[in-house]
């Protein structure tokens, strides 16, 4: 969900960037799970 709003942006920004957005998407998206 979160990926499909952020992707089109990081793409204007380059490959790279947009993969490391979602690295740390994942991270934090797996931390606040384990919090709940």
């Amino acid at each position: 969900m979160f990926l499909s709003i952020i992707s089109p942006h990081n793409c204007k920004l380059g490959i790279e960037k947009q993969m490391i957005s979602e690295d740390v998407i994942d991270l934090a998206s797996l931390y606040i799970f384990l919090l709940h």
